[in-house]
């Protein structure tokens, strides 16, 4: 899941959050950076820099 404000925004550079996610990456974390290149009308074209770290989930002995 990622987490800010996309609908509507004007800003040029921002950042996002990842929490969690689906199937092995429910552990996920992490941030998403990016900046606007360019806007064609109503749409942005954004350059985007990922870093996520993760868990896996490993069962255990109790």
């Amino acid at each position: 899941q990622v987490m800010g404000i996309i609908e509507g925004s004007e800003e040029k550079v921002g950042e996002w959050s990842i929490m969690g996610g689906t199937g092995e990456f429910t552990n996920a974390r992490g941030n998403i950076k990016y900046r606007a290149i360019k806007k064609e009308d109503v749409e942005w074209i954004r350059e985007l820099d990922i870093q996520v770290l993760y868990t896996p989930n490993t069962p255990s002995d109790v």
